[in-house]
């Protein structure tokens, strides 16, 4: 194949992406790259020092919210954050861990909303239903129980890193394809990535 053959397949190819994709291609890769990850089921716990740590299922969606699967997950809230009721759920300082390995601390049983409670300390967790998902409440060992901690808080918005080194050829492809995208999407690209 000649070197001009070649610069005609690759002037077509990215035509009919154009086509294909009205509107702002790097825009259209960073929705391709993007997940939200929503917690589905807790299936562990523990006490870990001042933590809360939980390993769940988490409901994995595209940008469109497309389901793509599921994904075991971990993350700890500070013990802290479990007895103020009025937090937004965004205001928990969630640490997400390594999903691997033993899960750190003292292991905590765990009660499904309804059944016989053991001797505390336990977690209590509540039925998801399809729409929300589930909350843990820990019943401590001196009798105290915490506010319930909704797991919604454990949701994760991501960008897979395979989408970061095609931005640079998108961005110019956008900016000889539709000029005016490049001055009016810079800005939110800035500000909203």
């Amino acid at each position: 194949m000649t070197c001009s053959t070649r610069r005609r397949a690759l002037a077509a190819a990215l035509a009919l992406l154009a086509l294909a994709a009205p509107g702002c291609v790097t825009g259209h890769l960073l929705d391709a790259a993007r997940r939200r990850e929503r917690p589905v089921a807790v299936h562990e716990a523990a006490l870990d020092g001042d933590r809360l740590v939980l390993g769940y299922t988490a409901s994995v969606c595209d940008d469109r919210g497309r389901p793509l699967g599921q994904a075991a997950r971990r993350a700890s809230v500070p013990l802290a954050q479990l007895g103020d009721a009025s937090r937004p759920t965004d205001a928990f300082a969630v640490e997400h861990l390594a999903p691997d390995g033993p899960l750190p601390g003292r292991a905590l049983v765990l009660v499904r909303s309804g059944d016989a409670p053991p001797a505390p300390p336990f977690v209590e967790v509540s039925a998801p239903d399809e729409i929300a998902s589930p909350s843990v409440t820990l019943h401590g060992r001196d009798g105290r129980v915490a506010p319930a901690f909704p797991t919604e808080a454990l949701t994760q918005l991501t960008t897979r890193p395979w989408v970061y080194p095609l931005v640079p050829l998108s961005a110019a492809f956008d900016a000889a394809a539709v000029p005016p995208l490049l001055l009016l999407g810079t800005p939110l690209f800035v500000l909203g990535d």
